[in-house]
């Protein structure tokens, strides 16, 4: 994939300039005086071989505060020993420079905490994970908005993705060709015949009701993911009832997928 984001984290020698905003120099220098802070790959002959990883940016960075025109070399090796590198200064400067997505390497695999894998760990076309996990989302949302009292804060973003999950959980059991569709009424009428054609059943009222009450709030399932007015009068929505029926829903369509194989 190419971008102009340096997602290996793996930088050559004018990058690494331009990043610690010094000079060629400086960097040199370092290497040579501090060379067991550095990784073999900056300490290659030649600039243009020269390789950086974020922990020769972090040595560099910590080593670019306490430069002068004659460098007091024993202590900032101290301070590198203390792991003055990995003060709140630094990592706010490391973090300024990390993207958000990383390619996994032998540097961050296993020394980033917080990460998850994507497209390894996870199937995210599949419809029926994907949609467990904006209701699972949607969940926490309501359990903050009743926990906290500020159902407003919450409200917008839960109902999103409760609708979303809706959207694509009865999309994980149409039998055809890829629906692109948005509008649940019309989602929601290919199920009901789907419902009707394989099983000779009906869709219960409430599991109806749910839909289309949604739907009548959010046809274009744009009004609570932009904030648009409601051009209606004021209704009373109960949160813990609308958590206790997605979670029903959830577990039809989970049967029925189940039927359906």
């Amino acid at each position: 994939m190419e971008s102009e984001i340096n997602y290996s984290l793996i930088f050559k020698f004018a990058e690494a300039k331009r990043i610690l905003k010094s000079d060629k120099k400086f960097i040199l220098d370092s290497i040579y005086h501090l060379s067991d802070f550095f990784s073999v790959e900056a300490k290659v002959k030649g600039t243009l071989e020269k390789r950086f990883d974020l922990s020769d940016i972090r040595v560099l960075s910590y080593v670019s505060l306490y430069w002068e025109d004659e460098p007091d070399f024993e202590n900032i090796m101290y301070g590198l020993n203390s792991n003055g590198h990995y003060e709140d200064n630094i990592n706010e400067f490391i973090n300024g420079i990390t993207p958000i997505f990383l390619e996994p390497n032998d540097f961050n695999i296993g020394i980033i905490g917080e990460s998850i894998l994507i497209n390894s760990l996870a199937d995210y076309s599949d419809k029926i994970l994907l949609a467990k996990s904006y209701k699972r989302s949607a969940d926490e949302l309501i359990k903050l908005a009743i926990e906290s009292n500020e159902r407003a804060e919450f409200l917008c973003p839960a109902i999103f993705c409760y609708r979303h999950s809706i959207e694509l959980f009865i999309k994980s059991v149409i039998i055809g060709k890829e629906i692109r569709s948005h509008k649940l009424k019309k989602l929601y009428n290919i199920f009901k015949k789907l419902i009707s054609t394989k099983f000779n059943q009906q869709v219960p009222d409430w599991f109806k009701n749910t839909i289309l009450a949604i739907n009548d709030f959010d046809p274009e399932s744009t009004t609570f993911r932009y904030g648009e007015n409601i051009e209606t009068e004021e209704y009373l929505l109960d949160l813990y009832s609308l958590k206790i029926k997605m979670n029903l829903i959830e577990k039809s369509i989970i049967n029925i997928k189940e039927s359906l194989r």
